[in-house]
């Protein structure tokens, strides 16, 4: 292995027996043809299963004797006795283990040890997961096979699903890498009859509750039960599945994979429900491995059956019902039990199923009779509880001892003939109804002499304990198996026990014997034997029953066999840093190259299991979470700091290879909890260690020896991490140039929404935060990693306009999220499910809302909740008549809701009409009002007092900091006011909200233009104040004003969210990025950038900057604040920097000739300057005198004749007019032509004038949509007229606001984009506005934004020879084109280019770029290369610049070998590809 160095001179199933003697059934389907398999078939079949046997890791006995013939039969009839069902996803299970415990029991659970059963609809080997332990290989033997080929009939699910591309696509994403629990033994035949009889006949009630909780006490039978009932569903074909939790492998059987597992059998048995899971996994939206668990149920479960029920009227037979058992609900969650996550995620899920699906989809389930199962569960499900006291249950226990001790007694010819029977009636009697009672003595009773075993456990019963009592039965056969314990051996029997209690998963012997010396091999054997009546006897160490580990634990069980958890605990956690400290070692699996990914090295599987032992994987995955129920020990730290210091980046390659690395930043969290306050230094380079996982977390994950090339190679100069590390590979990559010195403040950027954010939060404990946008979408965000975990939650689409998100704030106990969509009310949401628990207090024109104030529409802009949570604070605005659409003055009302009614409890303020900035503080205690008028007035009022009571009056407060000059601190204790008291200065004021005075006197701030405010706090001893939302971000010390930290961060922030400890602070971006800032370490170390000497950098240009192609499309021209640059679309370079233009423009125009650039620039009054394209030279400089009170203004060059033309609207009381300008070729200081068209004022007037100037559109607004008016002429010298052909009646339907006109203007093109209609494009001609081409359709469903949202706009564009149309679509980016002459679609839909955030898109003339315009300040331009983009060929962005050469080797952040897929290495958006910032992104 040399890939370093390499890579430094290249940079330039199958089945097996059942634990039983008993047939086997398979699933039962309806009627199957069956033929006969030929015997060469037979024999073909019956090598390669033995071939396969011998080639799995398989955890089973050394026995193979109790194989048991194997036979399948097509219908019902077999012996209900039989130990394991063919379910049609047991081919999923794991390799089971063969038992050598006589026929099945009641009660029993002894079969959860890995066995497995041969389902012959799916022998194929690809099928059988392989799970085992590589060291177990035994031979495999059928005896007397009768094998049966079934022919599927046209009603059941063909063979090869599986094997298809959809199948194994579907089996990748659902249960690859899950593990799943046996079922145990069912029921003897002829016993629990009265509970299954009940159990069929409410799974058949489709009136009643769609769970059945079957509940009991522990060892009462519910395992047995739910497998019997699992065989008898599918022996009538009601099966859909089936999952079993187990409290010793609570990381494996997870409420994931049980919906996981649900999933997949759905899939299987219902063609209808793939697409939609098929498409999830296409588009990238199905992510298994959320946290949101709430979420990924709803995907799994609730939509696939939605589907299932709407086809069932279609193709698809749904039989009723359709059933799903889960076995031992209460062992979900491990030892955590109801403090688990995942227990409480499993209930709220059982929820969502008993509220979101009908009653003939019935989930049954097996559970003690826990509280906070009780709780959730029993209001929602039909019950059965299993008593012990029945007749039936004491006759069923009798049968069933009497058939173990038959077979015992079947040993040995000089028992008594009535011995079993005898015994069976003593014994039952005791057992008192406890199915795993009489398992367990029947267990003790074979593994000695019967009748010495049986005289031994009667004696030590005889010493006391009530009938049935299990704690006594454990006492007495530990006592019994294990004489005068002590020593050694009671070590070793506490170091084994204590293990296969705490360990995360089963160990194997290996494992056992590596946690101390005393455990050595034979001392495991002796232990096995001794424990045999209450463990399964398989590879792994398993307990029989749950209800044991409750007595080693509980203080009743003896001294000499009671294990204590911190004792057991601390041991693994030596354990496993002790095997991470021996084996972690650099590339652990010795791959050969670094050029690939890991799922791209060949026999990457072979070389895993071969370089990380079993013992390892646990160690690397659960050393934390040992180490977190451990106390802290000096020696552990020692551990603890060889592990996560020195061998930190041989964890993190291991890591990656076991496909684990989500697993790394939680692990760290939890070290880094452990070892606070102990060990300065290891604190700060675990801290380190998190920043240097989630910046390079995709390289890591992707392929481990980037952990060293790319993560190691690039992280900043001063991070801990690489300085210790990067003295031992001193022949890594080294940049010359551009490294940082330290890491970011930037935590990281949440890039998932497409537009702007309008209001964030953090939860009450910050793991997470909260985020909403301007089109209302509600998302959760791991405030660590800026994750999505929850949502995206959205509102109802009746809603006219989709409504913005105003608001949000997280109920007390972080699991409700109340949000405030202006007119369209308070919504709260469940944060988990995304469910919408809640809806009032809105305005709406949907039928059935009443509004508050009449027809008066009242918005609400802010909530908050209560400190106690019941009650929530909401503040709405609202206009009294008579008002104008320019009134800025609004009256407020605060008001208090219930929070769990949602009804209104009272007008807490009624103020009246303002032009004033408010604010609610944490908890909704207080309200802050800050007037904007001639006098500025600070109002703040207490709201728990009643009425409220202003406790702050502060006026000539100065000027308001526009956007938000209000902040309260993040826990509500004090107040801050920004202000401007001249052009130049800005000061801050700040009050204590316990004693409502100001903290200390006025503090400059110097000159601020305008941003928002953040007001940190650490306790009551420091406080600082940064500003947001411009290109450059300022923290202040509250007490000086001194500027502490100054940097450059995107613009456009203007809504934060500080955390309580004052160091970091969340800012939402009008792009719909979020950023999480920490500015904490970075206070005393960054330049501080000094104001007053112009060290700030140049602000960014605000107007809309909208670059212009040449009309040769040669060169793009893009207007930035003081100057006009023009760029090269071959090669993206300036091509002006020799002759700059300087001035300030945001509107452009070519001429037709492409010699002369036109600018517009609008201060006073507009002026409009054309220059020489070629030398920049000022050609000529027109002021318009007569247009100082015109908006909207629009530039450019007529096609027919090439004279400069500018129109723009004049608002005039109720009514405008736009006014068209048209020079000659001369350019006269006074236009040669000038035209108006009369227009009702709007809110954006709209007018759309054709290329040749001579066809104009207006549109006027109505309260039943847009009406469109058509006005033409024959020459520029002529007034518009109304065009005869134009029916507004006919054509204005099929028009709206996204329009086109050719170049020609001979044609127009327009989008119907009605809310809840298909998105349609048309094409008219200008002359006799017949429809020419159209509709063209992509299948989108048009949605109405809100009138303030920034959406990505619906794109359309003509090619100069009226032949082709382009589309781009607002919601997925993808570009359409369609010949206009044909009809056909040309291209399309292409995702090759990153459009979402687009607010301005335009193709050069020519057809062979696109340039798009990204809505970030500065503004951002991306030049594409569109020539193959009619072929459907692959394109890239314009190459040639960036400081890692030609973007086409770059893909995903990994920079590739030219001429091949090799990676070289991997580098972050943010430090990559990039002109500047007053370049083009190319």
């Amino acid at each position: 292995m040399n890939w370093l160095r390499s890579k430094v001179k290249r940079s330039k199933g199958t089945a097996s027996a059942s634990s039983d003697r008993r047939s086997i059934q398979a699933k039962s389907h309806p009627p199957r043809a069956l033929e006969v398999v030929p015997q060469s078939v037979i024999m073909d079949m019956t090598t390669q299963m033995h071939h396969l046997a011998g080639n799995r890791h398989q955890d089973i006995s050394n026995s193979s004797t109790n194989a048991g013939n194997l036979q399948v039969n097509e219908q019902a009839p077999r012996d209900i006795k039989s130990g394991r069902s063919g379910n049609p996803s047991d081919i999923e299970d794991p390799t089971r283990t063969k038992t050598q415990i006589p026929p099945l029991q009641e009660g029993h659970k002894s079969s959860r040890s890995n066995s497995h059963v041969m389902n012959t609809a799916m022998t194929p080997a690809s099928n059988i997961q392989d799970l085992g332990n590589e060291n177990h290989r035994w031979d495999f033997h059928i005896n007397n096979p009768t094998f049966v080929k079934v022919i599927p009939g046209s009603d059941t699910e063909t063979p090869s699903f599986t094997e298809s591309r959809d199948g194994q696509k579907l089996k990748k994403a659902l249960v690859e890498g899950l593990e799943f629990i046996p079922l145990a033994n069912e029921c003897m035949q002829d016993t629990r009859v009265t509970i299954l009889s009940d159990v069929d006949t409410r799974i058949h009630d489709n009136e009643d509750a769609n769970i059945i909780w079957i509940k009991g006490f522990p060892g009462v039978g519910k395992s047995a039960l739910a497998s019997t009932i699992v065989s008898r569903l599918r022996e009538r074909g009601e099966l859909l599945s089936y999952f079993v939790f187990d409290r010793a492998r609570p990381t494996v059987t997870t409420t994931t994979a049980l919906w996981r597992r649900v999933a997949w059998d759905l899939v299987r048995s219902y063609p209808s429900v793939r697409q939609r899971l098929l498409k999830c996994i296409d588009d990238e939206t199905l992510d298994v491995n959320t946290p949101n668990i709430g979420s990924l149920f709803a995907a799994l479960v609730i939509e696939p059956f939605s589907d299932l029920i709407k086809s069932e009227a279609g193709d698809t037979q749904l039989h009723q019902p359709v059933v799903v058992v889960i076995d031992a609900a209460d062992e979900c969650g491990g030892l955590e039990g109801p403090r688990s996550n995942d227990r409480k995620a499993l209930l709220r899920t059982l929820g969502q199923w008993h509220s979101e699906l009908p009653k003939s989809f019935k989930l049954v389930v097996t559970s003690r009779e826990e509280d906070d199962i009780k709780r959730r569960i029993s209001p929602i499900s039909t019950h059965i509880h299993i008593s012990i006291s029945t007749d039936e249950a004491s006759s069923d226990i009798r049968k069933y001892l009497e058939d173990r001790l038959g077979d015992i007694a079947s040993a040995y010819s000089k028992l008594p003939v009535d011995w079993p029977h005898q015994t069976a009636k003593r014994l039952a009697k005791r057992a008192a109804g406890v199915f795993i009672w009489a398992t367990t003595i029947a267990n003790f009773i074979e593994a000695g002499e019967p009748q010495s075993q049986l005289e031994d456990i009667e004696a030590g019963l005889g010493l006391g304990g009530e009938e049935g009592s299990l704690y006594t039965l454990y006492a007495t056969v530990l006592r019994i198996s294990f004489k005068n314990l002590r020593g050694k051996q009671a070590a070793a029997f506490k170091c084994v026990v204590g293990a296969m209690i705490f360990a995360q998963r089963p160990f194997y012997d290996s494992e056992f014997t590596a946690i101390s010396p005393v455990v050595t091999d034979t001392m495991l054997e002796y232990i096995r034997n001794s424990l045999c009546s209450v463990i399964d006897q398989g590879a792994t160490l398993r307990f029989v029953h749950q209800s044991l580990v409750d007595f080693l634990l509980s203080p009743e069980c003896p001294d000499e066999f009671a294990v204590k958890e911190p004792e057991q605990q601390r041991q693994l956690s030596t354990l496993c840093l002790t095997t991470m400290s021996k084996q972690l070692r650099f590339n652990i699996c010795d791959l050969e190259t670094s050029s690939l990914k890991n799922a791209d090295v060949p026999d990457i599987e072979s070389k895993v299991m071969a370089g990380i032992s079993s013992l390892l994987s646990y160690s690397c995955y659960f050393a934390a979470e040992h180490l977190c129920h451990t106390a802290f020990d000096e020696r552990l730290m020692d551990d603890v700091r060889v592990v996560f210091k020195e061998k930190l980046l041989y964890w993190l390659e291991t890591m990656s290879l076991l496909k684990e690395m989500n697993r790394a930043v939680p692990i760290l969290r939890a070290i880094v909890d452990w070892i606070t306050a102990r060990d300065g230094d290891l604190t700060e380079f675990v801290h380190d260690a998190l920043r240097f996982v989630t910046a390079f977390t995709i390289p890591i994950m992707q392929s481990a020896p980037h952990v060293y090339l790319s993560a190691l190679s690039f992280a900043p100069e001063e991070s801990l991490v690489a300085k210790h590390f990067l003295p031992r590979f001193p022949r890594l990559l080294a940049l010359d140039t551009g490294k940082p010195r330290h890491w970011s403040s930037c935590v990281f950027v949440s890039e998932y929404l497409e537009y702007r954010i309008s209001a964030i939060t953090f939860s009450p404990d910050e793991r997470m935060f909260a985020s909403g946008d301007w089109v209302g979408t509600i998302c959760i965000w791991d405030s660590e990693t800026g994750i999505l975990i929850s949502g995206p939650f959205t509102q109802p689409s009746e809603f006219q306009f989709v409504p913005t998100a105003w608001s949000l704030d997280f109920s007390p106990d972080g699991k409700h999220l109340v949000v405030a969509y202006a007119k369209d009310g308070v919504v709260i949401w469940d944060v988990e499910s995304g469910k919408e628990l809640l809806y009032f207090g809105g305005f709406s024109e949907i039928p059935g809302f009443a509004p508050l104030h009449g027809v008066i529409p009242e918005y609400t802009t802010s909530v908050a909740y209560t400190k106690d949570g019941h009650m929530i604070v909401s503040k709405s605005a609202y206009m009294e008549p008579p008002h104008t659409d320019d009134d800025q003055y609004w009256c407020h009302r605060v008001q208090l809701w219930d929070a769990n009614t949602g009804t209104l409890a009272h007008i807490l303020l009624d103020i009246p009409r303002s032009n004033s900035f408010d604010l609610l503080s944490p908890g909704a205690q207080f309200f802050a009002l800050l007037s904007k008028g001639p006098t500025t007035l600070l109002r703040v009022w207490d709201l728990t007092e009643r009425p409220p009571r202003c406790v702050i009056e502060q006026d000539d407060i100065g000027v308001p900091l526009s956007p938000s000059p209000l902040a309260f601190s993040a826990d509500g204790n004090f107040l801050l006011a920004v202000a401007h008291i001249s052009d130049r200065d800005a000061v801050a004021r700040i009050w204590r909200m316990d004693t409502c005075t100001l903290v200390g006197p006025a503090i400059s701030l110097g000159c601020l233009d305008i941003g928002s405010v953040v007001l940190h706090s650490c306790g009551s001893e420091y406080l600082a104040i940064s500003i947001h939302g411009t290109a450059l971000a300022k923290i202040f010390d509250a007490t000086t004003g001194d500027v502490v930290y100054c940097s450059k961060e995107p613009a456009g922030g203007w809504h934060c969210s500080p955390s309580c400890s004052g160091r970091r602070v969340l800012v939402g971006y009008d792009d719909g990025t979020i950023r999480m800032w920490d500015h904490h370490s970075h206070t005393q170390v960054l330049p501080v950038i000094d104001s007053a000497t112009g060290g700030d950098p140049k602000l960014p240009n605000y107007r809309s900057v909208v670059p212009v192609f040449s009309p040769c499309s040669k060169a793009l021209a893009v207007g930035y604040e003081d100057e006009i640059r023009l760029f090269n679309t071959t090669t993206g370079e300036p091509i002006n920097l020799s002759h700059p233009i300087r001035t300030e423009s945001g509107i452009l125009a070519f001429s037709g000739d492409g010699r002369y650039l036109a600018s517009l620039m609008v201060s006073e009054f507009p002026v409009i300057d054309i220059w020489d394209a070629s030398t920049g030279m000022n050609c000529h400089h027109l002021v318009i005198n007569q247009a100082h009170n015109d908006t909207n203004f629009y530039l450019f060059f007529a096609s027919s004749n090439n004279q400069l033309v500018l129109y723009s609207f004049v608002p005039e009381g109720d009514e405008g007019r736009f006014v068209i300008r048209i020079w000659g070729n001369d350019v006269l200081d006074e236009p040669c032509t000038m035209v108006t068209l009369a227009c009702p004022k709007l809110h954006m007037p709209v007018l759309g004038l054709s290329p040749d100037t001579l066809t104009a559109l207006t549109l006027r607004d109505t309260s039943t949509g847009f009406i469109f008016h058509c006005h033409h002429r024959n020459s520029i010298e002529e007034q518009f007229i109304p065009h005869a052909l134009f029916d507004t009646t006919d054509l204005g339907p099929k028009m709206s606001q996204s329009f086109v006109f050719s170049t020609s203007g001979q044609l127009y093109a327009s989008v119907l984009d009605h809310p809840g209609l298909l998105l349609q494009v048309r094409v008219w001609e200008t002359k006799t506005w017949m429809e020419i081409a159209g509709p063209f359709e992509t299948g989108e469903i048009s949605k109405r934004y809100s009138l303030f949202s920034d959406k990505s706009p619906i794109f359309l564009s003509i090619s100069p020879d009226d032949r082709l149309i382009h589309y781009v679509s607002p919601r997925s980016g993808a570009i359409w084109v369609w010949d206009i002459h044909t009809g056909q679609r040309v291209a399309g839909p292409w995702h090759g280019y990153d459009l979402r955030r687009t607010s301005r898109i335009i193709i050069s003339p020519d057809g062979d770029k696109l340039a798009s315009i990204y809505h970030t300040r500065p503004w951002t331009v991306r030049l594409w290369d569109t020539h193959g983009l009619y072929s459907g060929q692959a394109q890239e962005p314009v190459g040639g610049v960036g400081d890692f050469g030609d973007q086409s080797l770059t893909q995903d952040g990994w920079v590739k070998e030219e001429g091949s897929d090799s990676l070289l290495f991997w580098v972050q958006s943010s430090t990559g590809i990039g002109c500047g910032d007053r370049g083009i992104l190319l």
